[in-house]
């Protein structure tokens, strides 16, 4: 998507009052649902859907045009694993339990720096994948993690250590059919805790292939700019 198109959409598309758009922004920026801007913003429906997509297009191309988008590099850890992002299946008592539809996201997150110091809320990555075989997830590793990184994984076949090890990564894996923390003190704890977060911000509509890729993006620009989340929109809007 183009700056010029971005930039149309907030400049000519809507009227909107300047105070009304920062503070639509702002709801946006703490988890705002269409519901939310329709409420706290006092706007329409059609004003509240179309302003939350022009977010949601900011902080794309905020983010795939960072120089930054990768995360790690030598002497880091990025912990890895695959999760099912999916709806549940439900009848008239209630969930039966297992997620039936939906799509697998690969994720990773930075979890030790180059000092040997565990990282609290570290930088990741996660992208949508049709298949977690090797060639898959190492293609997708390479695109979002620097060489050098340590990738820390599970036993799953896919993760092939001689392939990462091709595309210039360390590797250290926990066999979770044995232990949770091996004898090193290597997990992957660290990314397994951050799903159960990310699946109660991405809501079950928007756990479809054709609308995951944005959320999926925007959970990342989340965590990468949590701590100037504000001003860092206020650059991307004035980047675009």
């Amino acid at each position: 998507m183009s700056a010029q198109y971005i930039m149309e959409l907030f400049c000519t598309r809507v009227k909107v009052p300047l105070p009304k758009v920062l503070k639509m922004l702002f709801t946006c920026l703490n988890g705002g649902t269409q519901g939310n801007l329709k409420r706290d913003c006092d706007v329409t429906n059609q004003t509240a859907t179309t302003w939350l997509a022009h977010y949601k297009q900011v902080i794309e191309y905020d983010l795939t045009t960072s120089e930054t988008l990768k995360i790690g590099g030598p002497g880091w850890e990025v912990q890895v694993d695959e999760s099912k992002f999916g709806k549940v299946q439900c009848t008239a008592g209630g969930p039966i339990g297992h997620p039936v539809k939906g799509v697998w996201v690969l994720g990773g997150v930075e979890s030790k720096n180059p000092a040997g110091e565990i990282v609290r809320g570290g930088n990741m990555f996660l992208v949508q994948v049709e298949k977690r075989d090797a060639e898959t997830l190492c293609r997708e590793i390479q695109n979002y993690v620097h060489p050098g990184t340590t990738i820390i994984s599970d036993c799953w076949r896919g993760y092939s250590d001689e392939n990462l090890r091709k595309i210039g990564m360390m590797h250290d894996t926990v066999n979770h059919s044995v232990c949770f923390v091996n004898e090193y003190g290597t997990h992957t704890n660290t990314i397994e805790g951050n799903w159960a977060g990310l699946k109660l911000k991405i809501h079950r509509r928007n756990r479809k292939e054709k609308l995951i890729d944005a959320e999926l993006v925007h959970q990342m620009w989340l965590r990468r700019y949590r701590l100037v989340r504000w001003s860092r929109l206020m650059h991307a809007i004035k980047k675009i």
